[in-house]
C-alpha cells in the first residue's frame, strides 16, 4: 500500500494531556498504520476558527492524503500571528509529527473555562479583562450558530470528523456516544474529560474502524 500523509486537527482531546506518560490517540493510531504518516495539528484550548485555518492550509499544500477532524466545543476564541503550519511542527517518531512546545509564540486563546479561573486571573491580567468583556457581547444563540457554520464548512472539506464529549450535530459520531457515559468516565483522568493510556488506545481502534468502514485507510 502507498504511503498516506494524515492531517489531524483538534483542541487537547487530540493534542494529549500527561498520564502515566504523555498521551494521545493519533501517536496510537500512528503506531497501527506504520506505513503512513500522521500530522497532528491539534493544540490545547483553540477554537475551531484556528483548526479551520490550519485546515486550509493543509487543503492548499496538496501533500496530504487524508484529513481527520475532531471538533472542539463552541464559544472559545484563539488569535495568531501569521504562520505556516511548518513553522509548528516538529518529528516525534518515524511517522509521527506534533506541534513545536514553543507554538506558543505564534497562538494564544481564552474560552469561557479558563476566563473565569483565578490562576487565568493572576497570570495575565489584561488578557483576563478582554475575555471577559468580549464573552459579555456574546449569547448562546450567536456561539452556536457561528460554530454550527464551521462544522459545515469542515464537513464537506475532510475525510472523517467526530465530536468528543458530545454531538453538535445529529450526524456526527462522537466519542461519548459510541462508548456510552460510563466506560467514557472510565477513561476520563481530570476534570476537562481528557483520556490517558488506556482511552487513548481504545479511540485510536475506534478511529481506525472508522476509517476502515469507510474505506479511508
Amino acid at each position: 500500500m502507498k504511503s498516506k500523509n494524515i492531517a489531524v486537527f483538534g483542541c487537547s482531546w487530540t493534542q494529549g494531556v500527561q498520564s502515566e506518560v504523555f498521551t494521545n490517540w493519533v501517536m496510537y493510531l500512528s503506531q497501527l498504520y506504520p506505513q503512513h504518516n500522521f500530522y497532528n495539528f491539534a493544540a490545547a484550548g483553540t477554537s475551531i476558527v484556528y483548526h479551520t485555518h490550519l485546515l486550509e492550509q493543509v487543503m492548499q499544500d496538496k501533500t496530504f492524503d487524508v484529513k481527520l477532524f475532531q471538533v472542539t466545543s463552541p464559544g472559545r476564541f484563539t488569535w495568531w500571528k501569521p504562520h505556516k503550519f511548518k513553522d509548528i511542527l516538529y518529528q516525534k517518531t518515524d511517522n509521527y509529527y506534533c506541534l513545536q512546545e514553543d507554538y506558543g509564540k505564534f497562538v494564544d486563546r481564552i474560552n469561557t473555562g479558563t476566563i473565569y479561573s483565578q490562576k487565568f486571573l493572576e497570570s495575565d491580567r489584561k488578557k483576563h479583562k478582554f475575555g471577559v468583556e468580549y464573552y459579555k457581547r456574546l449569547n448562546d444563540e450567536q456561539i452556536n450558530l457561528d460554530h454550527r457554520a464551521y462544522i459545515n464548512y469542515i464537513k464537506e472539506n475532510v475525510d472523517f470528523y467526530f465530536h468528543h464529549r458530545r454531538s453538535y450535530t445529529s450526524d456526527v459520531p462522537s466519542v461519548i456516544t459510541e462508548l456510552g457515559e460510563r466506560k467514557f468516565r472510565k477513561y476520563v483522568i481530570d476534570d476537562g474529560d481528557h483520556f490517558g493510556v488506556e482511552g487513548s488506545k481504545w479511540q485510536a481502534n475506534w478511529i481506525k474502524d472508522q476509517l476502515t468502514d469507510r474505506n479511508i485507510l
